[in-house]
């Protein structure tokens, strides 16, 4: 979470500042953006894209619909 957001702040600060200033390494950061996303990222993300598929074929209604009036 703190590379994700020193990645989204860095054209407003030098990358070593922000590094400093959430106190991780600037090589844990080069090393973050190198690695791929986490077998469990990918996962989560695969789960969030069906969830909202099936969200949306249920036109935004969620938990157990009644069949009964």
């Amino acid at each position: 979470m703190k590379y994700a957001w020193i990645a989204d702040q860095r054209g407003r600060l030098p990358i070593g500042r922000l590094c400093a200033l959430l106190e991780v390494s600037r090589s844990g950061f080069h090393a973050w953006q190198r690695r791929g996303a986490s077998k469990r990222s990918r996962a989560d993300t695969c789960l969030a894209v069906e969830l909202r598929a099936r969200f949306a074929r249920h036109r935004g209604k969620y938990g157990r619909l009644s069949l009964s009036p």
